[in-house]
């Protein structure tokens, strides 16, 4: 990958060739200080790019002949979006400009099927998506300020840093069984982000932390392998799981810290497989229709300062000893 200056240059080694670094191939991280480049749907000047009143009136012809760029994008509101089905060459970053007329929205019209497709030297800030049949966000670097509704399979798909960003189902006929916020990465970072109605609202490795899950399908947090880090999270009426960890081979350590499971199936808990190791400190389950918190029959969770109450709502045998996989913890 180039380095590039903060204008959007190359820059060049002593030598006069082009650098290289792998670090920080976009020259400096936060983007800060880069040339802009505009795109106003309705502009009618010299189509350059090179102010609001010659923007370009695509985005993706924008990001196509200015890739190293900030591309501002003037907003119009939810009823009047632009197309989706953005590519984003290396080092875009795209950014949505409400500028008193709303805010930026794509349109897939649920025949477009990603969104927006980038990679990891990306980044997207206060550009939001609807209506695409596969993904809304996927494999894009950085995340800021971004709503996905209505999406058929994953709201936010192998992205490495998400802040601020929502995930929802509000069209009740559109992707039943769609995902929120699937962070592959083992340094995936996700900051307070907000799921609502989706199936599984997280599905991470790496860290997440003041992050909610609301009436979710399936379950609200849903951790994968590696090591894995919750803090200040909450699950409020996910059917099935609120919190549930080890979910497949490769599970190490998950550390739970003040996260609340509620008015749910089960509060905490493993799957039946017994994948990995948890310690839960100051966590909480109650109103749950099951367990508030699940034993794991292989390795022990390790609770600290934890509280649970008015659980197992439900009266069923998932609630007393002798359940085949789930037989409830006390805490």
């Amino acid at each position: 990958m180039l380095w590039y200056t903060p204008n959007g240059e190359l820059a060049l080694g002593g030598n006069g060739n082009v650098a290289v670094a792998k670090q920080c191939p976009c020259g400096c991280y936060d983007f800060e200080g880069r040339r802009i480049i505009y795109v106003d749907k309705y502009a009618v000047g010299a189509g350059n790019g090179s102010s609001w009143e010659n923007a370009y009136t695509n985005i993706q012809a924008a990001a196509n002949a200015h890739p190293n760029t900030e591309i501002q994008i003037k907003g119009y509101g939810e009823d009047d979006c632009y197309p989706a089905g953005i590519s984003l060459p290396e080092c875009a970053y795209l950014h949505g400009a409400d500028t008193g007329s709303g805010a930026v929205w794509l349109d897939g019209e649920d025949t477009v099927y990603s969104g927006i497709t980038g990679n990891s030297t990306n980044k997207v800030l206060a550009v939001n998506l609807k209506n695409c049949s596969g993904y809304g966000f996927y494999r894009v670097g950085y995340l800021d300020g971004c709503t996905v509704n209505d999406i058929g399979k994953l709201y936010f798909y192998q992205c490495l840093n998400i802040e601020n960003c929502v995930a929802e189902r509000i069209n009740y006929s559109a992707g039943l069984k769609a995902d929120g916020f699937l962070a592959t990465a083992d340094d995936g970072v996700i900051y307070n982000c907000i799921a609502n109605n989706v199936w599984n609202a997280y599905m991470i490795r790496g860290a997440i932390s003041a992050s909610f899950a609301n009436n979710c399908g399936n379950c609200g947090f849903f951790f994968d392998s590696g090591d894995i880090t919750a803090t200040d999270c909450i699950a409020d009426g996910c059917a099935y799981f609120g919190f549930i960890y080890g979910v497949r081979s490769g599970a190490n350590q998950t550390d739970l810290i003040n996260c609340v499971a509620k008015n749910g199936g089960f509060g905490f808990g493993r799957n039946q497989y017994d994948y990995g190791e948890a310690t839960f400190t100051s966590c909480s389950a109650f109103n749950n229709q099951n367990c508030g918190f699940i034993s794991n029959q292989v390795a022990a969770p390790n609770y600290i300062d934890c509280s649970e109450y008015d659980n197992c709502l439900s009266g069923e045998s998932s609630c007393t000893p002798g359940y085949p996989y789930y037989i409830c913890d006390e805490v």
